[in-house]
């Protein structure tokens, strides 16, 4: 796994902890997290269609910073993903 690999399943556990200060419990992301890495988990749910009523939370709060799709787009980032990632990452940020 590459640094890059590893920086970037760091700051999706922090999604989680993060979220939680906000009492927004992303259970079943850190379930996906712990079973398949913080990488696999991101790129499942950007191309999933539709939002999660966890992501519909941050978006009522105003705090898609706290969202997968925001961390998918940092610009560090985007080399792990495909343009069909982003691209969706990328939609979903603009609800």
């Amino acid at each position: 796994m590459s640094e890059l690999e590893k920086a970037f399943n760091l700051e999706m556990q922090n999604i989680y902890k993060n979220a939680a200060v906000h009492k927004i419990y992303f259970r079943r992301l850190n379930g996906m997290i712990l079973k398949y890495g913080g990488l696999n988990t991101a790129k499942i749910l950007v191309v999933k269609k539709g939002i999660s009523i966890g992501y519909q939370r941050l978006i009522e709060i105003e705090r898609k910073e706290l969202s997968v799709e925001f961390l998918v787009t940092k610009e560090k980032y985007k080399p792990l993903f495909t343009e069909k990632e982003l691209d969706s990452a990328n939609t979903k940020l603009r609800l």
